[in-house]
């Protein structure tokens, strides 16, 4: 079974996606958090959670940051994001190979890495059945900034999974590095303006470990890559790690797994 028959199935399902309401990394309980931005007022918030300021972000980047996208294999933490209804907890995710080998995206002749994620964070004030949420993401990553997520959470079946672009908005590479990526889960085709976007920043090392004088920086990349956006750090949840809390490490569900193969059988590359 092909995770996705071509790149424009892909592109119809992320939006009929978005209108649903449902984040890439569903960050929220199931049927929860349907968000209205039927005023501009910011409201006030607590130090560690975001407003409902919806910024001024494009549809689509037109000029996302370049990488490797297999310099990001490995685990990242949340460090701060946008786009759930409750505080969340130790959220982080690893990203993990498919192949080796540099593809095509389908139908083109555009190259790409082939990833999956594994994604979980904690909802400790939603405890049942579980306080664990963890979600499972094929990716296609391109060099030029633009990913392809393919997701299926916790509370969906492998039947339906959600689809989102998302692109990099920033990357400070290495062991202490940190990213922002971002995506749009509900585009305006009249405006071109996002209404409901997803924002956020991954660090490479725990929160928990960053340095004074690393979050200050850290904090001040946000607000400066941020601001064309009309957006800043006080717009994101700052994410909480306790070591309280069970790890929420479930292993993908076999299913994935077997649509990840099947996915991957269906692309070409260079070396084929």
């Amino acid at each position: 079974m092909h995770l996705l028959p071509a790149l424009g199935l892909l592109l119809c399902l992320r939006n009929a996606a978005s209108r649903s309401g449902q984040f890439a990394r569903i960050h929220q309980s199931p049927g929860a958090c349907e968000r209205s931005y039927s005023t501009s007022t910011v409201t006030e918030a607590p130090p560690t959670f975001p407003t409902s300021n919806p910024g001024c972000f494009p549809n689509d980047i037109p000029n996302p940051v370049p990488g490797d996208p297999s310099a990001r294999v490995g685990t990242y933490y949340e460090y701060r994001s946008q786009g759930a209804s409750e505080q969340i907890y130790d959220a982080m995710y690893t990203n993990t190979l498919v192949t080796s080998n540099v593809v095509y995206l389908l139908g083109t002749r555009t190259l790409a890495v082939h990833l999956t994620e594994s994604y979980s964070y904690s909802d400790p004030e939603q405890s049942a059945p579980e306080p664990c949420r963890n979600s499972f993401i094929d990716i296609l990553s391109r060099f030029d900034g633009v990913n392809y997520y393919t997701m299926f959470s916790s509370s969906n079946s492998t039947a339906r999974p959600f689809i989102s672009v998302y692109y990099y908005l920033y990357e400070a590479p290495g062991p202490r590095g940190f990213e922002i990526i971002y995506s749009c889960d509900l585009p305006n085709y009249v405006t071109g303006i996002c209404e409901d976007p997803s924002v956020y920043v991954d660090t490479r090392i725990h929160p928990n470990s960053l340095t004074a004088k690393e979050i200050l920086s850290i904090d001040k990349t946000i607000d400066r890559i941020l601001k064309p956006y009309c957006f800043s750090k006080v717009d994101l949840q700052k994410v909480i790690f306790r070591d309280d809390l069970p790890k929420c490490n479930k292993p993908p569900p076999q299913d994935f797994l077997n649509l990840v193969e099947g996915f991957n059988a269906s692309l070409t590359g260079p070396s084929s």
